[in-house]
């Protein structure tokens, strides 16, 4: 194991973590390649799932480029685990972060101490109330407690809404498939009598 670290020590990249909730044991730790021209790290696919799965992690991450970073991101947890790629892209590349769970009770709290200059959000969309929640929580980190966010909640709000896409484009004049939602059922019934099919 210490050649393994050697290398990676010498190579600038990155040494795997050793903390897990999963059944990721320290033996896996050992298969891990160094690709000296490119200073990173080729780590086992199933070990690297592993470690990016374990999103509860209450230490952060241990690396040599770390300390390059002099910031802190909070990457905010997803239900279906779209924020994985952000924490790879972390460690990839050196930038200190911690993972936040918003979906607690506790949520504002979480997020007043734990200490991060701003975060990564990619939100649950599959299912219409995780959307609800995250659209909720936040507007509330942006407007109330001014978080900074990215991307914007603006962008993320028009994000997996065709009917929000919609609306927005037809009000900044961008040219897009026509939509027409209707609230009143006379109304979808009269457009459905005249609609060309």
């Amino acid at each position: 194991m210490s050649k393994v670290r050697d290398d990676i020590a010498r190579a600038g990249g990155c040494i795997p973590l050793t903390q897990s909730s999963h059944n990721c044991s320290e033996e896996a730790l050992q298969d891990v390649g160094v690709v000296l021209d490119t200073g990173r790290c080729e780590v086992d696919i199933e070990m690297r799932r592993c470690q990016l799965s374990d999103s509860r992690r209450n230490v952060e991450p241990q690396f040599p480029l770390r300390d390059r970073s002099r910031y802190v991101l909070g990457i905010v947890e997803a239900f279906d685990d779209n924020h994985l790629p952000y924490i790879a892209a972390c460690e990839d590349l050196g930038v200190r972060y911690k993972t936040i769970d918003i979906s607690g009770p506790d949520w504002i709290q979480v997020v007043r101490s734990c200490g991060c200059d701003a975060f990564l959000v990619w939100p649950s969309f599959k299912v219409s109330i995780w959307k609800r929640m995250f659209d909720e929580r936040l507007k509330v980190m942006v407007e109330a407690m001014h978080k900074i966010i990215y991307p914007t909640y603006n962008e993320v709000w028009l994000n997996e809404s065709k009917l929000r896409m919609s609306y927005w484009r037809e009000a900044n004049g961008i040219p897009h498939c026509r939509t027409h939602v209707f609230y009143s059922r006379d109304g979808a019934l009269e457009f459905a009598r005249g609609a060309d099919l």
